[in-house]
């Protein structure tokens, strides 16, 4: 009897026990997380080397000045009042290794004078890091004409995984608003999982000569063991007013961008200047998403080099990327104006390929977009080789209800010419029959697979239908048999 009642005793308590084994091992760092209070003029490393996974050390409204940089090396959350409120005037280094938890920066400006390069630093040169989040957050260098990124995310040959980023301002940088790079010639290395949201990228061009004026730069080498950047997504965010590029990116796999904006980025002659340049190297790359975004005014003022609003190449081309040649496999362009755009005699609104044939870019679709007033092309496809692909352009409104302008014969274009038409002109291996006959309006095609559509939608739902009355017959009968 004795024993019974100690056993059913125990029952009743055995989940609050289970749970007080959880909080004294491994979860105690985050229910019992503290807040540190840094004051103005305290010392925020200090207050960080203290801390313990899960704290939190908040700052006050004002401005701090550490004299050096400030590592977050634990899974803890660095927090001011507002992006305009609490100013960090040094920069903020974050490497923590994986563990429980993650490394939090939010509600505050990072403005540094250069040297050093970089205002943030994702930093996995000592061994992969912990997940990162930043969030309502400034970063600049300001004073300098050497190297200045805003953000800089590199692995060092290790893993830097699951970034999220929101809100924040990566914008009047010397050179880079956010600049991914596995740094030094480490190999390997990779960045996965990296989110950003309505985030600006914007006039990142304060140094006067040389590399600048990049919104987003992703560097692929060392050629041998590239960098691999895998998982990525830009929603709501502007790249607009970068001299070079709004975007330049040599590696990239598993990417959507979506509701972007790059308007008058690319505007420097001999820069081979663009709004997005999509320039793949040394790997094999696959799904690529542009969608619901305005590339407007970009690629200008570049007749030496040929502007274009966007370039996409896979290169294996020459002796350096044809011993390690690229491909892209799975392209997606949808709902994208691009206007206002290109400038030299190659320039275009879209490009795809290099100036020498390649074969690496495959299964390329840009549908439902709008490709007006881009010089001298609206669309071109550099890649003439007959093993290349014809690279499907239909669905799209190129200015006029008589489509694009198409006087080449002989180009693997589909129609072959089209020399009645008053919109863009475009060249090159494209499917671009059926165009929209007006912007915003489907073509004949789309209306009768929007009519095919309803139709087995509504043979779909008589068919249930048929099956559901059906099945309550049978029953009914069984009902009776019995």
């Amino acid at each position: 009897m004795f024993k019974k009642k100690f056993t059913n005793l125990l029952s009743r308590f055995s989940l609050p026990v289970g749970l007080l084994l959880l909080v004294n091992f491994g979860y105690g760092a985050t229910l019992n997380a503290a807040t540190i209070n840094v004051p103005v003029g305290g010392n925020i490393q200090q207050a960080l080397n203290s801390a313990n996974d899960g704290d939190t050390i908040q700052l006050a409204a004002g401005a701090y000045s550490p004299g050096t940089a400030i590592t977050i090396n634990k899974r803890v959350t660095l927090n001011g009042q507002s992006q305009s409120g609490t100013t960090v005037q040094a920069s903020v280094i974050m490497n923590a290794g994986p563990g429980n938890g993650r490394m939090e920066l939010t509600n505050l400006s990072v403005i540094v004078n250069s040297p050093p390069t970089y205002a943030l630093y994702i930093d996995g040169s000592n061994a992969d890091t912990a997940p990162v989040t930043i969030s309502n957050v400034t970063a600049r260098v300001v004073g300098s004409n050497s190297q200045g990124r805003g953000i800089l995310i590199a692995p060092h040959g290790h893993t830097i995984n699951d970034v999220l980023i929101s809100d924040c301002t990566f914008s009047d940088n010397p050179t880079h608003g956010m600049h991914i790079d596995n740094s030094n010639g480490s190999p390997g290395g990779s960045v996965t999982n990296l989110s950003v949201s309505s985030t600006s990228f914007d006039n990142n061009n304060f140094k006067t000569s040389g590399q600048r004026g990049y919104g987003l730069y992703i560097f692929a080498y060392p050629a041998t063991d590239p960098l691999t950047v895998d998982g990525v997504s830009f929603s709501h965010c502007s790249f607009s007013d970068n001299i070079y590029k709004g975007m330049y990116i040599e590696a990239l796999s598993n990417a959507v961008f979506d509701d972007i904006t790059v308007n008058n980025s690319g505007t420097l002659d001999g820069s081979h200047a663009a709004g997005i340049d999509i320039n793949l190297k040394f790997g094999a790359y696959h799904n690529i998403t542009i969608s619901n975004s305005a590339i407007i005014n970009c690629g200008l003022n570049d007749v030496t080099s040929n502007g274009t609003g966007i370039v996409i190449k896979a290169r294996d081309d020459g002796s350096s990327y044809g011993a390690h040649p690229a491909t892209l496999d799975n392209v997606l362009l949808s709902a994208v104006t691009i206007t206002g755009s290109g400038s030299g005699a190659g320039g275009a609104g879209i490009r795809f390929g290099e100036g020498s044939p390649t074969t690496g870019l495959t299964n390329v679709v840009m549908t439902g977009s709008i490709i007006t007033n881009n010089t001298p092309y609206g669309a071109i496809n550099v890649n003439p080789d007959p093993n290349g692909e014809v690279h499907d352009v239909r669905h799209n409104w190129w200015g006029d209800i008589s489509g694009p302008l198409d006087v080449v014969s002989g180009d693997s274009s589909i129609p072959d010419t089209n020399p009645n038409g008053q919109g863009d002109t475009i060249v090159g291996a494209l499917n671009y029959f059926t165009w929209r006959e007006a912007k915003g309006i489907p073509t004949l095609t789309e209306w009768g697979m929007i009519v095919l559509s309803l139709l087995l939608t509504i043979g779909g739902l008589l068919l249930l239908y048929h099956r559901k009355t059906t099945a309550v017959d049978v029953r009914w009968s069984n009902t009776n048999l019995l």
